[in-house]
């Protein structure tokens, strides 16, 4: 019988495993040379010849193995889980020619009647003729055409997105779901925070894995290499302060530049739909889609009309 310290993809489960095997002697490791180019510790995987591993046992269930950890990206660690994800794992980011290698379009085109009706519904004046698809639009008055054409742009189908624009709504969906998707919990694994390991509380973890294994924790080789691992990958968190801020400036309405990629983009904005509880669909996108292009001021008066009805 094997056991896993469970993690998704970019939430540092290696480093942990690591930092738990080199503390309590189970493996050697020259520090100096032990993290990737990227901060990765899956070398790991090789140098490990004890029973604890890490795994994605939720994505890869195994009657073999038995989870004993539960490492849980939380709070803003699940964006910082996206970003070492990304690269340490993908090598690479979303974007128009590669998107659906982490993300795929599922149902967006199954669900086009529903927010058809939606958007119909809330725009339509009592005297106008019922319209219940997209795809009846023609069948409308002209003039009411000519307003739907101006302001409802419909979901992408499978055919694909083909503009940053839209690949940024549709990210901005993608990690909003992602972001509110509950844990899935092991009822015997221990669950431990990321944020409490990246403060270097390992108390609870000690006690775990002494307690399971009888293995002895050296405190000094933990320190040791709690050190190096932040060293290796202050660039993350240097990053996941700059999102935080421009996320911290929108949601106070005060303006800021930007110059940040599509998907980190989308990241900051379904964080902050999360913050104003109001879900991406309710944003304007049709006609104000370039939020944080260059800076935060549309997405900021677009905010301010979805929950204030007004402007600046």
């Amino acid at each position: 019988m094997k056991y896993c310290i469970d993690y998704r993809n970019g939430g540092m489960g290696n480093t942990v495993l690591s930092h738990i095997l080199y503390s309590c002697g189970k493996v050697e490791l020259n520090l100096d040379n032990f993290f990737s180019e990227t901060g990765n510790s899956h070398n790991i995987a090789e140098l490990n010849h004890s029973e604890l591993i890490a795994s994605h046992l939720i994505e890869h269930p195994d009657d073999h193995v038995k989870c004993i950890i539960q490492l849980n990206s939380d709070g803003w660690n699940q964006a910082l889980q996206l970003k070492m994800s990304y690269t340490k794992w993908y090598e690479s980011v979303p974007m128009l020619d590669n998107y659906t290698r982490f993300f795929k379009l599922n149902n967006i085109s199954d669900q086009s009647d529903v927010l058809w009706k939606e958007y119909y519904s809330n725009l339509k004046d009592p005297s106008w003729p019922e319209c219940s698809s997209y795809q009846h639009i023609r069948f409308l008055p002209e003039y009411i055409q000519e307003e739907i054409y101006q302001t409802y742009q419909p979901p992408d189908s499978a055919n694909g997105i083909h503009t940053n624009d839209r690949l940024l709504e549709f990210l901005t969906q993608c990690y909003f779901n992602v972001f509110k998707i509950p844990v899935t919990l092991f009822p015997t694994a221990f669950f431990y925070p990321l944020s409490k390991y990246l403060r270097n509380d390992v108390e609870s973890l000690k006690n775990i894995i002494c307690q399971a294994f009888g293995w002895e924790w050296n405190q000094e080789k933990s320190d040791v290499f709690y050190h190096n691992m932040i060293n290796q990958n202050t660039r993350y968190f240097h990053w996941l302060d700059n999102i935080k801020n421009i996320y911290n400036q929108t949601i106070q309405f005060n303006e800021q530049l930007t110059n940040i990629s599509v998907w980190e983009r989308a990241v900051i904005i379904a964080k902050v739909c999360e913050h104003f509880n109001i879900t991406p669909d309710q944003l304007h996108w049709n006609t104000k889609g370039c939020f944080l292009d260059k800076n935060n001021v549309t997405l900021i008066n677009n905010l301010k009309e979805v929950k204030h009805g007004k402007t600046i």
